[in-house]
């Protein structure tokens, strides 16, 4: 495991805690058909730091990694914005989702359920985002820690934590609050697609500027049915209407992905290629996969801003007004 070898400011002034450079993979790490994910334990507690690379000799593990643990001035007298990550699977990291709390000044401590214990509570954090995974969200037998998750999901809506579920994070934010969670109806969704906003949706606080019809990273098979009995619909698709999701005041599903690189959507392909024939030709060539990244972040950078925002803020200025504080 390599050592800290500097700090790095951001161009807001953000401090970064941990910078590392390493020639050697560290213990933890997955490969994939075109690149290696991998993950170094940092000291505190649940903080991972994590990078995507290209599967080439000469590239691997020799560029810097920035840990996703960030300092905790985020703004004058606001004391801090810790958000805690639940990573399912080693196949779906925090990614660039990741990086764009950090960057907008929140501490971010990631945890992988299958391998560490979850928090018994939020008393260190005040977000909480859930990725998605290969499995299903009532996969018990086979991940049996998944009962956990939605334990959390559900304390942090009873609590007013602000939650942002993605994926299969969606489908367990669903089934742990009322919903209902099946196979997707009309079959798969992959591909870079678009989602459509409800009027409602105008008035939210994280996603009313959100463009009408944005682009989205699908990959699933499963779906949220049965929406949550206090959960009101956002957005949808032709193939899958229920695409955005708030439940109560503060959690927030997200069906699709933001989260992802080009070499994160080729690995699945790969590793999921009944899947992946599911796309429109074109849609997971390479070429196509860097421009809509490129579309993606101009679309859901904000939204990562004004979520660390938003778990910065009480839940009164929540509801209030759709217009955040900026500072």
């Amino acid at each position: 495991i390599p050592n800290p070898v500097a700090k790095l400011p951001s161009a807001d002034g953000t401090a970064l805690d941990r910078v590392w450079e390493s020639k050697t993979p560290p213990t933890h790490y997955i490969e994939g058909p075109r690149s290696r994910t991998f993950f170094v334990q940092g000291t505190g507690p649940f903080c991972y730091s994590w990078g995507h690379f290209p599967r080439h000799p000469e590239h691997d593990f020799e560029r810097r990694v920035v840990g996703l643990r960030g300092s905790r001035s985020y703004a004058d007298g606001m004391g801090g914005v810790r958000i805690l990550i639940v990573q399912p699977s080693r196949t779906d990291p925090p990614g660039t989702l990741g990086e764009w709390l950090v960057a907008a000044g929140a501490e971010i401590d990631v945890v992988l359920p299958a391998e560490q214990e979850l928090p018994a509570d939020f008393s260190e954090h005040q977000g909480l985002v859930v990725l998605g995974g290969e499995m299903g969200a009532y996969d018990d037998a086979q991940h049996p820690w998944l009962a956990g998750v939605r334990a959390l999901l559900s304390k942090a809506v009873g609590e007013r934590i602000p939650v942002l579920a993605l994926g299969l994070g969606a489908q367990l934010l669903a089934a742990a609050t009322g919903g209902q969670v099946r196979a997707a109806r009309k079959g798969p969704e992959v591909g870079t697609l678009l989602i459509a906003k409800r009027d409602v949706a105008a008035e939210d606080s994280l996603f009313g500027p959100v463009p009408l019809t944005p682009d989205v990273l699908q990959f699933h098979t499963d779906e949220v049915s049965v929406l949550p009995p206090t959960a009101q619909l956002l957005a949808s698709s032709p193939k899958c209407e229920n695409q955005l999701f708030r439940v109560g005041e503060f959690a927030y599903g997200l069906q699709f992905h933001i989260e992802t690189t080009t070499d994160l959507v080729l690995d699945w392909a790969e590793l999921s290629p009944d899947m992946a024939a599911a796309a429109r030709p074109g849609q997971l060539e390479p070429e196509h996969l860097d421009e809509f990244h490129a579309d993606l972040a101009e679309t859901w950078q904000p939204v990562a801003e004004r979520f660390v925002r938003f778990v910065g803020t009480t839940p009164e200025e929540r509801k209030a007004s759709r217009f955040l504080p900026l500072a």
